[in-house]
């Protein structure tokens, strides 16, 4: 799993805004990021078969459909 800078950048603006602080904002939000990759994640586009094994990188978009910004 990849994470772009652009991703980071919104999930650290978004945890500013969360009730609780640090470390458990950031586990809030990144909790809500990869619930839908958990179970199946072999069924979601954004997950790629690369060189044998899966890839999924975490970028803006997937970042903004699940804060809605």
């Amino acid at each position: 799993m990849e994470i772009t800078d652009e991703a980071r950048e919104l999930i650290a603006n978004e945890a500013k805004n969360y009730p609780r602080i640090g470390a458990r904002a950031l586990k809030e939000i990144f909790g809500k990021i990869i619930k839908k990759y958990e179970y199946d994640p072999f069924s979601q586009n954004e997950v790629r078969k690369v060189n044998g094994g899966y890839e999924l990188t975490i970028d803006k978009e997937i970042v903004r459909k699940v804060i809605k910004t």
